[in-house]
């Protein structure tokens, strides 16, 4: 996966799976509650312009944004073994994020893809 490709890819599966998750799943994997999914994802929709422009700054602000998603997945891995596995979920598509964040950033900062 080339580089700006891959972190746009990672970002939409993290803004996708918000609503998947606590829309679509039946409890106790998501408790459908529209609000919480609306909640959810609208910090992910704020960079989502610059993002899909590949547009650095953007980015960069995604990555701080999904580490506020990763911290809530690792919380719900931890304490609550129902939404273990969609927690799960949600912890490798924000560590995604950032490793493939990081990759890109680095290439561009080489000239190495």
């Amino acid at each position: 996966m080339s580089g700006a490709r891959g972190v746009i890819l990672s970002w939409l599966a993290l803004l996708g799976w918000q609503p998947v998750w606590l829309l679509v799943l039946p409890p106790p994997h998501g408790p459908r509650n529209l609000v919480l999914a609306a909640v959810a994802t609208a910090p992910l929709l704020i960079p989502l312009a610059g993002i899909l422009r590949a547009r650095m700054r953007a980015m960069t602000w995604g990555g701080f944004i999904s580490v506020a998603y990763f911290v809530a997945g690792v919380t719900e891995l931890w304490s609550n073994p129902p939404m273990r596995p969609a927690a799960g979920v949600e912890v490798l598509l924000a560590l995604a994020y950032v490793l493939l964040l990081a990759r890109h950033a680095k290439s561009l900062r080489t000239g190495k893809p």
